[in-house]
């Protein structure tokens, strides 16, 4: 039950270290952490940055090296307004973003590593890894090797029937409401993972430098908008001005300049967050044929935690448990990663 060579062998060989001032080539807590795309991206922002810049408009903004890459994607549908199995035609009950935080030194090696994964399970047809087009047998098998990995894994799970027709004022007023939920939870999760990045940098000495965030590509998503938002909630925890503050963002951590966007299909490491989101996703179905609990229990190797615990760290309940009761039939797979219900 093997990819033809351990997951180990995958990693690339070490390359050349940083400066002692990076904690790109020191391990994050027992596990260490993995890869990035090979080719750098391009976002809007970086593309109207290089068009005013030609344009003579302002000076080049150049991007600053990451030490870590998150890649990001989702499952379900980030609508309101209408949500199955209430409405007719509804959007998905669960709205699930998923997540992988590699290290930049192994950029690239995540493309053989879904090349390996999709060997291994006879995945071959197509042109990526793609969980929901897998078999169950499949699915299980794909999610065991993902967890072999040197990746940290997070989800966010949005139980949406408990937010429907919830009304954000403020955000609506600068966004779509599919644009600002889905933005929330961005949010949610990038709490989450700069507080691990911090605490990795902590512990060895080093400075919290910008991670690169890359989202697999949503059609119609304002990303403009989305970055100022993000460096809106920089700001505050810069100075000390966050409205909620139960988490913040680490100032740090986050940088506009490196908020990427690719198609999924293009990008190995969206794929490997594919496999998180449906994963999660898959456990958070009413009873159906795509339904499946075990995916998201195998994932639990790579599954990020503080204090030794996933719930509210690698795996976040939105709303929180202590706000909104949801059915029994969704609960078995937050009480497996610790969560209070």
């Amino acid at each position: 039950m093997a990819l033809g060579i351990k997951p180990t062998q995958l990693i690339a060989p070490a390359m050349p270290k940083r400066s002692s001032g990076s904690c790109a080539n020191t391990p994050i807590g027992e596990d260490g952490m993995g890869t990035v795309l090979a080719q750098p991206l391009t976002s809007a922002l970086s593309t109207c940055n290089d068009q005013a810049h030609h344009k003579g408009m302002v000076p080049r903004l150049i991007a600053p090296d990451a030490d870590f890459v998150l890649y990001v994607d989702e499952a379900g549908d980030p609508g309101l307004k209408a949500i199955a199995p209430h409405d007719a035609k509804g959007a998905s009950e669960w709205f699930v973003l998923g997540a992988v935080l590699l290290r930049a030194k192994y950029e690239p090696d995540t493309v053989s590593w879904v090349k390996a994964i999709r060997k291994d399970i006879n995945a071959i047809q197509g042109d990526s890894l793609h969980f929901r087009s897998l078999s169950a047998t499949k699915r299980l098998r794909a999610c065991d090797l993902v967890s072999g990995l040197p990746v940290k894994a997070f989800a966010v799970a949005s139980h949406k029937l408990n937010m429907k027709s919830y009304y954000n004022a403020r955000a609506a007023s600068r966004m779509s409401a599919p644009d600002w939920f889905y933005n929330w939870c961005l949010r949610l999760m990038l709490e989450r993972v700069t507080a691990a990045v911090q605490a990795s940098c902590e512990r060895n000495g080093h400075p919290v430098r910008p991670i690169r965030i890359v989202l697999a590509e949503r059609g119609g998503h304002a990303y403009g908008q989305m970055a100022v938002y993000l460096d809106h909630l920089r700001q505050q925890a810069k100075h000390g001005t966050s409205i909620l503050k139960r988490r913040v963002i680490v100032p740090e951590a986050i940088d506009w300049r490196l908020i990427d966007r690719i198609q999924a299909n293009r990008s190995a490491g969206a794929q490997l967050a594919d496999v998180v989101a449906s994963a999660f996703f898959s456990a958070l179905r009413r009873p159906s044929t795509d339904a499946a609990i075990e995916p998201a229990r195998r994932l639990r190797p790579i599954m990020a935690t503080e204090n030794r615990r996933v719930d509210d760290f690698g795996l976040v309940l939105q709303p929180p448990a202590y706000e909104v009761e949801i059915d029994a039939i969704f609960k078995d797979i937050f009480r497996y990663y610790g969560h209070v219900l």
